[in-house]
This record gives C-alpha cells, sequence and structure tokens, in this order.
C-alpha cells in the first residue's frame, strides 16, 4: 500500500468560501454600527425637539393660567398682553427664530414699551421657533378671553444632515383660572 501524499495548505474553493464568509459577517457588523449610529440621530434631535416643547408648554401654560385678563393688540408683534395684575403684565413674541418672553411692571408712570423690557429666550439655540399663533378664546356662555389657543412649530436646526433634521407642530389651548 502506498501512502497517499497529504497536500497541506487550502484549496481555492476554501479559500473563496472563508473570504466570502468573513466579508458577510463584516458587512451585517459594519451595517448594524451605521444603523446604531443613525437611530442615535435622530432620537436625539428629537429628544431635543420634545424637550423644548414641553419646556415651552409648561412655562407658558403656568404663565397663562393665572392671568386676570387678556388684551388683544394685534396686529402688534405682541398680538395679545397677558396681565397677572393691574401692575403687572407679559407678552410672548416670536422674533428671529426665537421664542421670546416679556414682563413688564407698571412703576406709577404706566407700562414701558414690551420691546424695551429684558427678554426671555424659551427655545434653546439649536431649536428654531416659527408659526406662533396666539388666539384670545371665549368659553361656551360667550364670555371672552376666557382662554388662549397656541400654536407653533419647533425645528431643529441641523437642516444639512437629513437624519438630524426634524419639525414638529404643537397646538394646544389653555384656559384661565
Amino acid at each position: 500500500m502506498k501512502g497517499k501524499k497529504i497536500k497541506k495548505g487550502f484549496t481555492l474553493i476554501e479559500t473563496i468560501m472563508y473570504f466570502s464568509i468573513t466579508a458577510i459577517i463584516l458587512i451585517t457588523v459594519g451595517s448594524l454600527v451605521i444603523n446604531i449610529y443613525n437611530a442615535k440621530k435622530m432620537q436625539q434631535s428629537s429628544d431635543s425637539v420634545n424637550h423644548n416643547a414641553r419646556f415651552i408648554l409648561n412655562f407658558i401654560a403656568n404663565r397663562v393660567h393665572n392671568v386676570d385678563y387678556m388684551e388683544d393688540v394685534s396686529p402688534a408683534i405682541e398680538k395679545l398682553l397677558f396681565y397677572t395684575s393691574s401692575t403687572s403684565r407679559f407678552s410672548i413674541t416670536l422674533e428671529s427664530d426665537k421664542l421670546v418672553y416679556r414682563q413688564s411692571d407698571d412703576q406709577g408712570g404706566g407700562f414701558p414699551a414690551q420691546s424695551s423690557v429684558t427678554p426671555v429666550i424659551l427655545n434653546s439655540s439649536n431649536i428654531s421657533v416659527s408659526g406662533l399663533t396666539l388666539q384670545s378664546l371665549t368659553n361656551n356662555a360667550g364670555v371672552a378671553n376666557k382662554g388662549v389657543e397656541i400654536g407653533f412649530t419647533l425645528t431643529t436646526a441641523a437642516t444639512v444632515d437629513p437624519l438630524r433634521y426634524l419639525q414638529q407642530t404643537y397646538q394646544t389651548f389653555i384656559s384661565i383660572r
């Protein structure tokens, strides 16, 4: 019996199979990592928009609930002036993609112009606000100024990256207590 000589090494078929399996594994892992990264970017945008929306709506609701009366000053930039007492009022305006809250007090000589009062910007720098609507509404008995309908749109500032771009519109009614 002659002994068969066993060749050492891989055949061409075995080498192609190993490379194919390795390529499939690398492509699968790579696409998984990319998908996780993209999902994280989208989630961060969504979190940022939702955080801003919650803050803005809670801030406005807390202020509007304690209003004594509202004054419609349209077509002025303020649209509505909210009076919390006879000597204190505030306004909410949209100024170059920022939602601005201003509160002023009557020091005995009348109210100062709202534009001269120190602004409080309600949205973060990476979120822009557009389409602000403030509308005074009547109750079912026909009594005016019993609440305000508020609407606005929040947009992420990253308009170049489609995974970070998000735009959401919010609209709600807030009653006066």
